[in-house]
């Protein structure tokens, strides 16, 4: 994450990864725009009024947009880089640090022609950081090498009117330099240091004369809210301080903290946001420590599931929360925080299973948790909660005991805790994976072979007859990817990171294959086992029949997706990503191509 920026209204904010800018709702967290046209990585964006954007990228372009619509009004090309921008209070002018040639270029947003540029003859490093005093009357930069704090970095002030330069100081900056004034305007503080001065440094800005400081390791940055309270990043956590004592510290629910984590805050105070360290935006409100939007997940999802009406979707990701949307409008109906609910009496969460609208875990000591209604039931005989595996409707559930002569596979309802089966196997390190939903398959998988035995191996027993079916050796395969579809009739498993293998289980001789251009992390068979869904590592969900034939290509995330679901009725198909968004699609999206 290289830029974010709230709007002048502090509703919305803009954020900046890759070559895209994107605007986010921070009630409801959703994506309201997308800022697409630069041809490399964008650096900076900024709110210039509640109706328009600033982006700066690598391939020396800025760009104006309309916030509402995404539209491009204005561009300059500038130079090989635009590192970072930087508004007058008027909001007409914009200054544009740059790398190679260094300096920064003057823009009158309203001329197509930029109207100056300054650059001192001996700059030898790029702007990583400009802005102007709060009086407007200076401008402030920061030269450093890219992200190197080891080869020297000066900051210079300038007088904005003429461009003249008023006094520079040479030293070293941090990995993400930061610069603050005083209430007064009088003093600017930034991470900055020199030999003999302690950091971060304080400097009178009209003269750049040092002010004595206190020598400190305290440099992670910061930045100061309206009422002079100062926001830092902590090692996880972010504090806010107050006539120089910490009056609160929030923890970070996700790894934004630290010396990489630059806060960013809001024109009325009330929210902090952060840039760098992953792809979730987390506004933090100040007031309460509540991090926003509340109604959006901050983490990959990991998995999801459709209601049996289809009426509703339910969504698991690795923030721990469990959340329950309206798929007709996508309002979160409930959200739980099943970490902090099974952390206290059972533990972390290990194995769990999201399915026919339900989400069901494995717990400690020998319970199986029915989530939603919050009823909890034993398992007859006890439970290994750690290694089980759900039938696909989350109706059974199994288990190996290793720790027991003759391995015994056995098979609980997961509803009841009623003990179903009990098979000895003649395994020694095998762990239950995959389970049918009449509970008379149940897979295998032993990943702890010695040479010159196969890697590893999935076995499939016949529970029923008590024998071994059939045994796969697949070159290269994860696992926790293994299934039956829902008629029972095959056994699918992943081979190399991009071949799904189906067993036909009253033939296991017989393999189909449905191979996929990218590596994918995902699949979900439609309820009539006619066509699957593989999520892929490029972000596309792609659906294809049981034959190998591809029927549609679904484009709609930005990372990889971890999570698919068809709907009972095979109307809709919904997909989860680490881009930390469900998204829902009709049939028609991934039929049209056959028509």
């Amino acid at each position: 994450m290289r830029a974010v920026c709230f709007s002048p209204d502090s509703r919305r904010l803009v954020s900046a990864q890759g070559g895209t800018a994107r605007v986010w709702d921070l009630e409801d967290g959703r994506e309201r725009v997308v800022l697409s046209g630069h041809s490399d990585v964008l650096h900076a964006a900024l709110y210039v009024s509640t109706e328009r954007i600033v982006t700066a990228a690598h391939d020396g372009t800025v760009r104006l947009w309309n916030a509402e619509d995404g539209t491009e009004l204005r561009r300059w090309t500038l130079a090989r880089s635009v590192r970072c921008l930087a508004l007058s209070r008027d909001g007409r002018t914009l200054l544009a640090g740059t790398d190679a040639p260094d300096g920064f270029t003057v823009l009158d947003l309203e001329r197509d022609e930029p109207v100056r540029r300054v650059c001192l003859e001996d700059a030898a490093h790029g702007t990583e950081l400009i802005t102007f005093s709060p009086d407007g009357t200076q401008v402030f930069i920061i030269e450093q090498r890219w992200r190197d704090t080891w080869h020297g970095a000066r900051l210079c002030a300038f007088d904005f009117e003429t461009g003249a330069l008023q006094w520079v100081v040479a030293g070293g900056a941090e990995y993400l330099p930061w610069l603050n004034f005083s209430p007064d305007g009088e003093h600017v503080t930034c991470a900055f240091w020199k030999m003999g001065h302690g950091k971060p440094m304080t400097f009178h800005a009209r003269t750049g004369a040092p002010l004595p400081s206190v020598r400190t390791e305290d440099v992670g940055a910061r930045c100061v809210l309206p009422d002079g309270t100062v926001v830092k990043m902590g090692d996880g956590s972010v504090e806010l301080h107050f006539q120089g004592g910490m009056v609160q510290e929030f923890p970070l629910p996700t790894d934004c903290g630290g010396e990489r984590g630059r806060p960013v805050a809001s024109p009325d105070g009330r929210y902090v946001s952060f840039r760098e360290r992953g792809s979730v935006v987390l506004p933090l409100e100040v007031s309460t420590g509540r991090m926003g939007p509340a109604r959006a997940h901050r983490e990959d999802l990991r998995d999801l599931t459709f209601s049996r009406d289809g009426r509703q979707l339910l969504t698991y990701a690795r923030d721990g929360t469990l959340r329950v949307w309206d798929c007709a409008t996508g309002t979160e109906l409930a959200c739980d925080d099943l970490y902090r609910r099974f952390q206290i009496r059972h533990g972390v969460i290990d194995h769990f299973c999201l399915a026919d609208g339900n989400m069901w875990v494995s717990a400690w000591p020998d319970v199986i948790v029915d989530v939603l209604t919050g009823t909890e039931v034993e398992a007859d005989g006890g439970l290994r909660p750690y290694h089980v595996s759900w039938s696909g409707d989350g109706a059974l559930v199994a288990h190996v005991r290793k720790d027991e002569a003759g391995r015994p596979a056995i098979v609980h309802d997961a509803r009841t805790g009623q003990l179903l089966r009990r098979v000895p196997l003649p395994i020694k390190s095998d762990d239950a994976r995959a389970l049918s939903r009449n509970g008379r398959f149940l897979a295998t998988w032993d990943g702890y072979r010695s040479p010159p035995e196969p890697r590893a191996s999935i076995r499939i027993w016949d529970l029923e007859r008590q024998t071994l079916y059939s045994e796969q050796f697949p070159s290269d395969t994860i696992p926790w990817r293994l299934q039956f579809t829902p008629d029972d009739r095959w056994f699918a498993y992943v081979d190399q990171p991009c071949t799904l293998v189906l067993v036909d289980l009253e033939h296991p001789e017989r393999l189909r294959k449905v191979e996929s251009p990218v590596p994918f992390w995902s699949f979900a068979f439609t309820e009539d086992s006619q066509c699957v869904a593989l999520g892929g590592e490029d972000g596309q969900v792609r659906v294809c029949g049981l034959d190998g034939r591809l029927l549609g290509v679904l484009d709609g995330h930005r990372h990889t997706v971890y999570a698919v679901a068809f709907s009972p009725d095979g109307r809709y198909l919904a997909s989860g990503s680490s881009d930390t968004t469900a998204v829902i699609w009709p049939r028609e999206t991934w039929t049209r191509s056959t028509r």
